[in-house]
């Protein structure tokens, strides 16, 4: 194997000598590589964001942890990969598998776990399969579940309570999100030249249009995406709070604490409201 891997390097290296250098031939390519040289160089395995960068990190941590305690050399195992590949299966991955479930751990914890393990070592990335089996597994067991959509009658209760507290940008945030179906990240990071409202076009519109910069799905599938908030009444509760603003201001200018906080209590008296409402007619 060995020799093999030297005649490799040696053909490699005979065919670069004898290769023409690389070079920016054309306008076009001498403007990119102008423009490349000024960002930071491109980064080894597959891109994700520092969020997932974090949650991987100490999930990673937490395994060595177990692996030292367990007496197994990771190490080893990932630097001889191809005689160790059923060990890092069954041994170690399958078994912690089994431990994080039995402990009550999230399914999460396990496939970060495991694609961490890929992204150090990606010889082994597609080597994974038992591994994963487990984790097909832990989900038909666990099979995810979805919050009930919120009822209209509670939005439009959040939306006027807001308004008559004077939380006149929660009160836009929920119409917003909810009518352009956005997630909270998104309203959370959004400056005010992201939407697009009547008001900006003469009223030529009766609906509202949202640019989304950070997508979910940006690394992988579409790269750009917007929302439309095409409800009359909503898109009048938009223009009240947004309009007005500059466009580097922030749609919610606060933390996201507040925001939560904010929305638990419209949440909690609007629950309580329809609780008597109910009980009042029974």
């Amino acid at each position: 194997m060995l020799s093999a891997m030297l005649t490799c390097l040696l053909l490699v290296g005979s065919e670069s000598a004898m290769a023409m250098p690389i070079t920016a031939q054309t306008a076009g390519e001498r403007r990119k590589a102008t423009i490349r040289q000024a960002r930071e160089p491109l980064k080894l395995g597959r891109p994700v964001t520092e969020a997932t960068v974090q949650i991987r990190e100490r999930f990673w941590n937490a395994f060595l942890e177990w692996t030292v305690e367990s007496g197994i050399d990771i190490g080893y195992m990932l630097q001889n990969h191809q005689t160790c590949i059923d060990e890092l299966n069954l041994v170690v991955m399958v078994r912690y598998g089994r431990l994080l479930y039995s402990s009550g751990k999230s399914y999460l914890q396990y496939a970060e776990t495991l694609n961490s393990l890929g992204a150090r070592k990606p010889a082994v990335r597609r080597l994974l399969q038992q591994s994963w089996d487990l984790g097909y597994s832990w989900m038909r067991s666990e099979p995810s579940s979805h919050h009930v959509a919120i009822p209209p009658v509670i939005l439009v209760a959040m939306i006027t309570t807001a308004l008559l507290w004077g939380w006149v940008r929660v009160a836009g945030c929920l119409a917003l999100r909810f009518n352009a179906l956005l997630r909270p990240g998104e309203i959370f990071g959004a400056l005010r030249k992201d939407p697009l409202l009547p008001s900006d076009l003469d009223f030529s519109i009766e609906y509202a249009l949202i640019s989304i910069q950070e997508l979910k799905s940006r690394f992988t599938y579409a790269r750009h995406q917007t929302g439309k908030a095409d409800s009359s009444d909503m898109v009048g509760i938009i223009e009240l709070a947004f309009s007005g603003l500059f466009e580097h201001e922030r749609l919610w200018p606060f933390g996201l604490q507040t925001l939560r906080n904010r929305l638990k209590s419209l949440l909690a008296l609007c629950v309580f409201q329809l609780r008597a409402l109910v009980l009042y007619e029974h």
